[in-house]
């Protein structure tokens, strides 16, 4: 069945009671159904906002002015979704490796994505600049997650400092790579923290540039109930390792 992005407030408008009732598609939707998707009457499909709320429809009409789809009663769903919020706090790598990093994190399951402003940062990601590209990026994961079949779309964040992004974003737990001795085990982490009694509902994953973060960026990091892991003795990319982390973290908690 082909899933069809709708806006949430399309959803608001359609009859929550168990009847069925016909609507006309908005602009958007019915284009990716006529042109894209090339459907035809009869077609089954599944409508989801990307808050967690789906519907099932079948199409009526497919005329080159409109397209009629007769829908079912929506429902909420965590399909897809962890139990944990998993929020990444990634240092954007150059080129389109950070593109291709919004797709996979989206298929893994991240639940938000905050791109860090970091001292030894090569991309230096201005407000600006990250407007222009915002549209085109959330594109890309809104792509992915209803290619995986994702109830809920993760949410793109404006780019921060570390320490904003503390103060920002706050999670039960905070998980940050790094490159030195004695580091843990990401699963061994998050023993220790179910260990002392605290509930995980957000956990932050956080990842430097290529050059790692400065201690100072760190140590904030660690002053905030974070814990340092070490992702094995070789040295990934930034977009490997955030990745990396974000698997690790979700099969330490049985959520793959």
């Amino acid at each position: 069945m082909r899933r069809v992005p709708l806006a949430p407030e399309i959803f608001d408008d359609l009859n929550d009671a168990a009847r069925r009732e016909r609507f006309a598609l908005p602009e958007a939707a019915a284009h990716y159904v006529r042109t894209v998707l090339r459907l035809l009457p009869g077609a089954h499909i599944e409508l989801f906002d990307g808050s967690g709320r789906l519907a099932r429809a079948t199409l009526i009409a497919c005329a080159p002015d409109e397209v009629i789809a007769e829908v079912e009663s929506p429902r909420v769903s965590e399909r897809g979704e962890s139990s944990v919020q998993w929020v990444l706090f990634q240092a954007i790598p150059k080129g389109d490796r950070w593109e291709w990093l919004l797709e996979k994190a989206t298929e893994l399951g991240v639940d938000a994505i905050v791109p860090l402003t970091t001292r030894r940062g090569v991309v230096q990601l201005s407000e600006d600049r990250f407007e222009k590209k915002r549209a085109r990026w959330e594109k890309i994961i809104a792509g992915a997650a209803r290619q995986c079949r994702r109830a809920k779309i993760p949410a793109l964040h404006a780019p921060l400092t570390p320490a904003r992004a503390l103060s920002d974003h706050p999670c039960d737990t905070h998980l940050v790579a790094h490159l030195g001795e004695g580091m843990m085990a990401v699963h061994r982490a998050l023993d220790q923290q179910a260990s002392e009694g605290d509930a995980i509902a957000r956990a932050g994953l956080w990842v430097g540039p290529e050059g790692g973060f400065e201690e100072a960026e760190v140590d904030a990091i660690l002053n905030a109930g974070g814990r340092p892991i070490t992702l094995g003795p070789r040295v990934l990319r930034a977009e490997t390792a955030g990745l990396t982390l974000l698997t690790l973290a979700q099969n330490a908690l049985g959520e793959l």
